[in-house]
């Protein structure tokens, strides 16, 4: 071979090994075997499953509107039907159905404590007294006039607390406290409100009513005077109060909240936004409020005044009524429904 077709060679075999080089298939050990690409990992696929259901039962009631209350181990649904339904929370079903008064009388709430359980009727206007016991009326208190809407209903270690009557006709003051003795089953006192009462609600020796003006009023039970009159804000309505977790609940929809009062010093006001709320119940350290415009159920934190999570209008709507009791919530639903849901389902 001849010095010229030597260096052709020598140059053709060092192009190859240059481009063996940049292709990393050249290593110590030789020329590497060239492999195909590995194929993709196969995607997972998308789970469809929806959240599991935060409802633990579901009782069918007789049609109509109906009010909760917990107490003595047990939930109550007053129905406007003159019925009281009495709810076994451990077997989940209707223990009890006990006639309180006509179909035509209107039973306005039920409130457990003061030695039995307490349901105003709105004509001829009164308060019925049950047994827990024995599931029995034991009592009829004629309260002087029939009870007109919005009526509320609590109780105190020793006394029963009606509110009745807002937006009397004929300019008079219509809102109206009346105690009653479950020692004599017999009404104490009547005090004539400053503001017009929507709900009322007690725990220990706090009683407090939520009144048309959108503020609450303290009263005294100890004096039965009116103790403390906190003004709302001009487009309020405090729908309704709760007592507990630290603090004095209003469901305030006109502004679009609801309000925490402290107790020591009730001009401390913490306003939670939470867009038609109109319901309230606390238990647990946590309040449950009802929002109406398609917002379910929702879960509001003492300890920051947040909203976080609650249940969505796919489990519960058309709330009338709830209650915290048994580690449980409780919602009579569209009339005919009850409901017993997981807090801990509370979806954020």
């Amino acid at each position: 071979m001849s010095r010229t077709e030597l260096a052709r060679t020598t140059g053709i075999g060092a192009a190859v090994l240059l481009v063996l080089l940049v292709a990393g298939r050249l290593t110590a050990s030789g020329i590497d075997q060239v492999q195909e690409p590995a194929a993709p990992a196969p995607l997972a696929p998308a789970t469809t499953e929806p959240p599991p259901s935060p409802v633990i039962s579901a009782m069918l009631l007789r049609a109509g509107r109906h009010r909760l209350a917990f107490g003595a181990g047990t939930v109550w649904v007053a129905n406007d039907s003159g019925t009281l339904y009495r709810i076994d929370p451990v077997a989940n079903h209707i223990s009890a159905i006990i006639q309180v008064a006509s179909e035509r009388a209107g039973l306005r709430g039920a409130a457990v404590g003061a030695g039995g359980v307490w349901v105003p009727v709105a004509n001829p206007g009164g308060l019925v007294r049950i047994d827990a016991g024995s599931n029995r009326v034991v009592a009829r208190i004629p309260l002087g006039r029939p009870l007109r809407d919005p009526v509320g209903v609590a109780t105190t270690a020793d006394a029963v607390w009606v509110t009745c009557c807002a937006y009397e006709v004929g300019g008079r003051p219509g809102g109206k406290l009346m105690r009653v003795d479950p020692a004599t089953d017999k009404v104490t006192a009547r005090l004539t409100l400053p503001e017009e009462p929507l709900a009322v609600a007690t725990a220990h020796d706090q009683l407090w009513v939520a009144t048309t003006e959108g503020g609450a009023i303290r009263v005294d039970p100890a004096s039965n005077r009116v103790a403390t009159v906190l003004r709302g804000v001009p487009q309020g309505v405090a729908q309704t109060v709760a007592v507990g977790a630290g603090g004095v609940w209003l469901a305030n929809p006109g502004d679009a909240s609801v309000d925490r009062l402290d107790p020591s010093n009730p001009e401390r006001v913490k306003v939670i936004r939470v867009a038609a709320a109109t319901l309230l119940a606390v238990g647990d350290g946590e309040v449950w409020a009802v929002a109406t415009n398609d917002q379910g159920v929702l879960r509001i934190d003492p300890a920051d005044n947040a909203v976080r999570g609650g249940f969505p209008v796919s489990y519960v709507h058309a709330v009338q009524s709830i209650a915290y009791g048994d580690g449980s919530v409780w919602v009579a639903q569209g009339g005919s429904t009850l409901l017993r849901l997981d807090p801990d389902m509370a979806r954020p």
